[in-house]
């Protein structure tokens, strides 16, 4: 590969780096299918605990679920998410009430499942024409929710190099213990740690991101 092939890939990494969003505004237009099928092939080459998995022997230990809009899928899934996130406000009320410190240190995480709960639903569930759940097997060490983070990140990458909407949905990785959930996708309760992310085209396409130079949150030791 030639030096100027080598700076351009370099130039066209940093772009889609420095232009990658959280949208939360979703046009109703569904991207193609082969597209969404290009964001989670990024998905699959995401690295992996190979140490973990690979004992796993029942099938794949990364798995993709694909639920469109409109379908009795979504409203299911979304009815589900939203009584978790209702739980998950009670509870955490609960601990506030006792700890002023705690009060105020999850105030704004407090804000949020509020939000959730007198909304309705899960941001980023039935407000986006795609929503994708992944699936990645418990080993042992349990490192599931890692390999999810680096898989989000390379379908967020290649989605914004196809000029697509995410938003990452955490919510979802609370559902892996959920008999009912987990029985809608015919995964074993328990066994799968799970994360989400909505994915359309951008109604409104966010500013740019803010982040601080380099050199001031950087040490060399």
């Amino acid at each position: 590969m030639s030096d100027f092939d080598q700076e351009r890939k370099n130039e066209i990494l940093d772009e889609i780096i420095m232009s990658r969003r959280t949208v939360r505004n979703f046009a109703p237009d569904a991207p193609a299918r082969e597209l969404v099928l290009q964001v989670i092939q990024a998905g699959l080459y995401a690295p992996y605990a190979r140490a973990a998995v690979e004992s796993f022997e029942d099938g794949y230990f990364r798995r993709f679920f694909i639920v469109c809009n409109g379908t009795g899928n979504m409203s299911a899934i979304s009815s589900m998410m939203n009584r978790m996130a209702c739980e998950k406000y009670a509870q955490l009320e609960r601990q506030r009430s006792g700890d002023p410190s705690f009060k105020e240190r999850s105030r704004s995480w407090a804000q949020r499942l509020k939000w959730f709960k007198d909304l309705g639903h899960v941001p980023g569930v039935t407000t986006s024409p795609y929503y994708i759940l992944i699936a990645e097997h418990r080993g042992i060490p349990d490192l599931g929710q890692r390999s999810l983070a680096h898989c989000l990140e390379n379908m967020w990458l290649k989605a914004t190099a196809l000029g697509l909407a995410f938003q990452i949905t955490t919510m979802a990785s609370d559902m892996g213990d959920d008999e009912e959930f987990c029985g809608l996708l015919k995964l074993e309760p328990g066994e799968w740690d799970l994360m989400g992310c909505a994915l359309g085209y951008a109604r409104k396409t966010p500013g740019p991101s803010k982040r601080p130079p380099v050199d001031e949150v950087t040490t060399w030791l």
